[in-house]
Formats: structure tokens, sequence, C-alpha cells
């Protein structure tokens, strides 16, 4: 029941919400979700966002977590037969409202179960993902993950010229 429910995960929220583009120093919520850690990069995204509070968010392969550091992370487990998440700490993460969603995991059901529980204003992803419908930006994939957060700025920056919040 609980397979049947993340994968039949749609794109409706895409459909009905507004994308807000604002300038880099305007960002206070931000969320990475990948496949794998990436908090080594709290610095780079640190310096092109410098007013933004950084989450990271990754699947984790282990039932239970393990792992005591601030980085949220998520499970098939953390889901009940229903598909309601059943982890306070997950939980937590999706009742906040991020002004940024940059997507760096691949397309997979869970993946997307839990980014269709977003709440966000604007995403942005890879070209490569194949999943272009839910990205408001989408950023031809690089070589470095800095060398991609490099682009989200350069691109933003190029978009909100036209004097928007």
């Amino acid at each position: 029941m609980k397979r049947f429910l993340i994968n039949r995960a749609k794109v409706k929220k895409r459909l009905t919400r507004k994308p807000i583009l604002r300038k880099l120093n305007v960002y206070r919520e931000i969320l990475i979700i990948s496949d794998q850690d990436k908090s080594m990069l709290k610095t780079t995204i640190t310096a092109i966002f410098p007013n933004a509070k950084i989450y990271f968010l990754s699947q984790r392969k282990e039932k239970e977590e393990s792992a005591k550091n601030a980085n949220f992370t998520f499970h098939a487990s953390d889901l009940n037969l229903t598909g309601k998440v059943k982890n306070d700490k997950l939980n937590s993460l999706l009742d906040n409202r991020f002004d940024l969603v940059v997507d760096l995991s691949g397309n997979l059901p869970l993946n997307n179960f839990i980014i269709g529980k977003l709440n966000h204003t604007f995403m942005v992803g890879t070209e490569e993902s194949g999943k272009g419908l839910w990205y408001d930006l989408i950023i031809k994939n690089t070589k470095s993950d800095q060398e991609f957060f490099e682009n989200i700025k350069a691109q933003i920056n190029l978009l909100s010229q036209n004097g928007t919040k």
C-alpha cells in the first residue's frame, strides 16, 4: 500500500502555485535535496545567498536515522501505510515554507513523493533529472556542484534584474 501511494505522487502543486523569483540577498530559507549528503556545499551556497538559512535533505539507506547532525534525511520507513510522514524531524522540515528549493536528486518515486509535499515558492533543478515539470528554472547539469550553484546565481541575477522582489 505504501509503495502504491509513493508511486502515484503527481505534479499537482506545480500547476497551482505561482513561482516567486527574488534577488539573491532576499532569500531566507533554502532547501537542497540530493541523493547523498551535500552539506560540504554550505560555504559555497552561503556565499551566493548571504542572508539565507540553508537546509539539506537526502535519502538514507538505513531504516533508522543514526546521524546526529542537523541535516534532514528520509527513508521509506518514515511513512506509514497511508503515506503520511511519521518522522517528527522530517515533519518539521515539511512544515517550513522555502523561498528556494534546489533539487539535485534522482528521479525516484520516494524523492518525488517528498518533493510533492514541500511548501516552496521557487524550485531549481537539472535538465537531466527528468522532472522538468516540477521546476521553475532548469539549469544544465555541470561537472561540479559548485559550478552548478554558480550557474544558478548567474541565472537568478539575470532574471531578477527587472526589479522583482
